[in-house]
């Protein structure tokens, strides 16, 4: 019999799980047995850091470092030449906040993924609020932004409301070619094919107002949780992402039986 649950402690208000994940299924010493690797994708204007909690308890999650877009690419086209790059060589978990998310999804339908945990992103465009898909004409202007943020910034405020005046802000203030390419390519992403077939463990805050969570269907909703799940809820993330491991652990433990 497998335990139900993770053996946990309580350290500086963040979940510590005394036996990691195989160990805690198996028996086994974690050296006796190859992890596989959990590959998480971060959001725009934030990088590998923001899952260093997530880190502390899952020694095997690894954050890749962006490669530079082309200018037009897809998320797809992007997607398929990052896995040139990060591909383990072996049975993995991929997984992205936000942005990175979308990325994930096409990621997994490119790598031997067992599965893919999208933290406060969406499934299909439909996750975009209507606000946000209203702003997909305006995508061509967003090269412009570091000229003309002031002037455009107040008017896409009053036209969209508030989460696309802050996008529209972070792309002003931001220097980065890519944050510019990522906020396009999220506006007009179109699923391939083959993300159809992509095991997905989604979590989701019931108060996250660039992928509303009305739009998408999460296997789990904090309640009171915003769209940085990583930074406010990294306990509840930490146990959504063990879970999620686990329990494909078991389905593939009970189809070898």
């Amino acid at each position: 019999m497998l335990p139900q649950k993770f053996p946990v402690r309580w350290t500086h208000g963040f979940v510590h799980y005394e036996v990691f994940l195989v160990s805690t299924l198996t028996g086994r010493s974690p050296v006796m047995m190859n992890v596989p690797p959990l590959i998480m994708l971060p959001g725009i204007g934030t990088d590998s850091r923001m899952f260093a909690p997530l880190k502390q308890v899952i020694p095997q999650l690894v954050s890749p470092q962006w490669i530079e877009p082309y200018k037009n690419e897809s998320v797809g086209e992007y997607a398929r030449r990052l896995a040139k790059d990060i591909d383990p060589g072996q049975p993995c978990y991929v997984g992205g906040a936000s942005f990175g998310g979308i990325v994930a999804l096409e990621l997994a339908a490119v790598l031997n993924a067992k599965s893919c945990f999208l933290i406060s992103s969406m499934r299909s465009p439909e996750g975009l609020s209507w606000r946000l898909r209203a702003m997909k004409p305006l995508t061509p202007m967003i090269g412009l932004l570091p000229w003309c943020g002031p002037v455009i910034t107040p008017v896409i405020g009053v036209t969209f409301g508030s989460s696309a005046r802050k996008i529209t802000q972070l792309l002003v203030d931001s220097d980065s070619h890519f944050s510019r390419w990522a906020t396009r390519a999220t506006v007009n992403w179109q699923p391939s094919p083959d993300v159809a077939r992509v095991r997905i463990h989604q979590l989701h805050g019931d108060r996250d107002k660039i992928f509303p969570v009305r739009r998408t269907s999460p296997d789990r909703v904090i309640e009171g949780a915003g769209h940085v799940l990583t930074a406010t809820h990294p306990a509840d993330t930490a146990e959504f992402l063990i879970q999620g491991m686990k329990d494909h652990y078991e389905a593939g433990t009970t189809t070898c039986a």
